[in-house]
């Protein structure tokens, strides 16, 4: 209902509910759902990798057939570059794009970005390096594929650099 009275007609799902959406009878749950009590359109992204732990490939062409729009693991980063890899090459047949949350997790134990304030308040701080390693490591990835990549929720100068260089090269 709010999407709607923003003014919003299509909305996308994350996959990173409970439960996680690995399957096509999770796909249509959703769409069947939607259709039911939406004022809008709501297409389901579906996990990349089951369960979210970033280590094995779900059913993408399954997924698409039941009406995933797009693939993420958002809230996690698949850590594995050579899953990402593969997840491209497949995503790329499927000709549906990847959402990626881009962050690298032994960097990341923080609740702010690093920085003065986080000092001052005496909080433990993130290091952009966190977001803009993992944004490198897949737009280099989506480049070697060609394959498309979105990168979900930016949130350093650096990243988006990153982007508009990737941009740039025809990433």
């Amino acid at each position: 209902r709010a999407a709607g009275r923003g003014g919003f007609t299509t909305i996308c799902t994350m996959a990173n509910t409970v439960p996680v959406v690995v399957s096509r009878a999770i796909v249509e749950y959703i769409a069947q759902e939607s259709r039911r009590v939406s004022l809008v359109n709501i297409l389901p992204y579906a996990s990349v990798t089951m369960g979210l732990k970033g280590e094995t490939l779900t059913e993408m062409g399954d997924l698409k057939k039941a009406g995933a729009a797009g693939f993420s693991d958002d809230g996690e980063s698949i850590m594995n570059a050579g899953v990402m890899r593969r997840a491209l090459e497949y995503t790329r047949w499927t000709k549906l794009p990847i959402i990626a949350h881009c962050e690298e997790s032994s960097l990341s134990g923080g609740v702010v970005h690093e920085g003065k304030t986080a000092l001052r308040l005496g909080l433990a701080g993130i290091p952009s390096e966190a977001e803009t390693i993992m944004m490198a490591r897949d737009l280099l990835l989506a480049e070697a594929t060609g394959w498309r990549l979105h990168v979900a929720h930016v949130s350093t100068a650096r990243g988006v650099d990153l982007i508009r260089q990737a941009k740039a090269r025809g990433v």
